[in-house]
């Protein structure tokens, strides 16, 4: 048995177990911590450690268990369906519709009535007044004037 030949295939076979194990390690390594393209599916809770991102979201979230809270500024009630914002709610382009099962019922409760005239887009405004003495249409006393008025809603 020679000597020399067996320390040199000893070294040889370790450097070539060295090399399949580290490029191994390497791409496993690699592996772990790319980000995952394709759908995870689990029948349990999912829990992420440290920050998510997700990206196309939706925004028709329901809540079946409770209040919903927006960032703060607007919530609903569970209980009641009463919806609550602190800021302005802007309808752009549609019309705003309160209805019951009743529509005589239906309330809507607001500071001035404003809208534009379609000719001139003038503001007009609808106020109304506690007492008159004025006489109504059908000549009986008044509780109170609903008048149309040229200008915007006093701010």
């Amino acid at each position: 048995m020679n000597i020399i030949n067996n320390d040199r295939m000893t070294k040889i076979i370790s450097v070539v177990l060295a090399v399949v194990f580290g490029v191994l390690v390497v791409s496993l390594v690699v592996n772990a911590v790319t980000t995952i393209s394709t759908n995870i599916d689990t029948d349990g809770t999912l829990t992420v450690d440290g920050h998510s991102t997700l990206t196309t979201a939706s925004s028709t979230i329901t809540s079946q268990t409770g209040n919903f809270l927006v960032n703060g500024f607007a919530t609903t009630t569970a209980s009641t369906g009463n919806i609550a914002t602190q800021g302005d709610i802007t309808i752009v382009g549609r019309n705003l519709t309160v209805t019951t099962s009743n529509s005589s019922t239906s309330t809507i409760e607001v500071g001035c009535v404003q809208m534009y005239a379609t000719s001139t887009a003038t503001a007009v405004n609808l106020q109304f007044h506690a007492s008159s003495t004025l006489a109504n249409s059908t000549n009986g006393a008044t509780d109170g004037l609903v008048v149309w008025k040229y200008g915007a809603c006093p701010i």
